[in-house]
């Protein structure tokens, strides 16, 4: 999943550039991860299992939410100081190191809680129930975490979107080499 999810990185990225912006790239990734852990939540519920909706759901809605979160949420950070300023660049400083130990503490919690609890069951919850408990648990969570970003709206930075995408720049450049011989 996670080539996937680094591949569809780049749709995510000219999406977030020409398309609808970083922060309602990130907003619409965030709701399409709920709905992604949602879906296979629901798609686990002992006796009513659904494979197919299951894989749908991880192999394609998670790592299609995932890439528009990850390839715009730094930048999108980044967006909120004037890294010329001192006070802002020290702000813009802590906020990234924040982020990161957030990245990582969700991290270890997602690979040494959430997966031992989806297989195992645990916390009163029977093992045949692990994976739809697990899931919602995320999509809870998530829920929550678009809630939060959508109320901090008015106080964001948004840039205007570009004509041109990087990756088109880049292509572009690319052809004129290639066409010149180069």
């Amino acid at each position: 999943m996670w080539t996937l999810c680094t591949v569809l990185a780049v749709v995510a990225s000219w999406t977030a550039d020409v398309g609808l912006g970083r922060y309602s790239t990130i907003l619409a990734s965030g709701v399409l991860y709920v709905m992604g852990c949602a879906l296979a939540a629901v798609s686990a519920i002992p006796g009513k299992e659904s494979p197919h909706t299951y894989f749908v759901a991880v192999m394609a809605v998670l790592p299609l939410a995932t890439a528009g979160i990850k390839a715009n949420i730094s930048n999108f950070g980044a967006d909120q100081y004037d890294a010329n300023n001192p006070a802002q660049a020290a702000a813009q400083e802590k906020f990234f190191s924040v982020f990161y130990c957030s990245i990582n503490l969700g991290a270890a919690l997602a690979y040494g809680f959430f997966t031992t609890f989806a297989s195992s069951g645990g916390l009163g919850v029977p093992k045949p129930w692990g994976y739809a408990v697990a899931y919602g648990a995320m999509a809870v969570c998530m829920m929550i975490a678009v809630c939060v970003y959508r109320t901090g709206r008015r106080g964001y930075k948004v840039h205007p979107l570009q004509k041109r995408s990087a990756l088109a720049s880049l292509l572009g450049c690319l052809y004129d080499a290639a066409a010149q011989g180069g």
